[in-house]
């Protein structure tokens, strides 16, 4: 007879190896920001870039992690589809909330050479709020029982957001004051945005289609 105690089921779900990558991975998106708040507050201590790198990468491999666990071995559950994308937004969107506030340089490549690569405010917005308007879409979709995954480009877009934070903080941790890195990293951040932008095209239209095909 199958189990029909919900809180047993709430139980099982949360601490189940994909829910629990997922968590570990909110763990270290607070730790991702700390570090680059330190960075910035106590820069004398350590590396707080090298720290703050390490911990970033180890969280963007759990989410390649849970997500493989839970298809190869059937532990897909209403709540891991619920966490892992939020915690996925947390950990990027933050990161790069926390970049701009927090970490010198902008994408415009001057004459000088001088300072380094990041990301400004107007793409920060752009990036949040593509995040915002598709997750809305999304919970509308599902909400009408229609099924609105994630894509191709959504995943690349992760992928290259991903690399994207990474080459800015190893900017700092390794190559400060290199002209050629931060001139390869502006062309990456300009890259990202429009990618962004580009896969938020792309589930729009795919949103228009079946929303349409719903009515109809």
């Amino acid at each position: 007879m199958a189990n029909s105690n919900p809180e047993q089921t709430i139980s099982k779900q949360l601490t189940n190896w994909p829910n629990l990558l997922t968590f570990a991975r909110f763990i270290m998106s607070i730790m991702v920001f700390a570090l680059i708040f330190a960075s910035d507050k106590y820069p004398e201590y350590c590396n707080w870039y090298l720290a703050a790198l390490c911990f970033f990468i180890v969280a963007a491999l759990t989410d390649m992690l849970d997500g493989y666990i839970a298809r190869k071995y059937k532990m897909e559950t209403p709540f891991g589809r619920f966490a892992d994308p939020l915690v996925d937004k947390i950990l990027i969107c933050g990161t790069f909330v926390f970049m701009l506030t927090y970490l010198d340089g902008d994408p415009y490549m001057k004459a000088s050479g001088d300072g380094y690569a990041n990301l400004t405010g107007w793409m920060v917005i752009v990036i949040i709020a593509r995040e915002f308007i598709i997750s809305a879409i999304r919970g509308y979709a599902e909400s009408r029982k229609i099924k609105f995954g994630v894509v191709g480009w959504g995943k690349r877009k992760m992928l290259l957001q991903s690399i994207t934070i990474s080459a800015i903080l190893a900017n700092h941790a390794f190559f400060p004051g290199d002209k050629y890195y931060r001139y390869g990293l502006t062309f990456l951040i300009w890259l990202t945005v429009a990618v962004t932008l580009f896969s938020g095209i792309i589930y729009l239209n795919r949103a228009r289609v079946l929303l349409k095909g719903e009515q109809n």
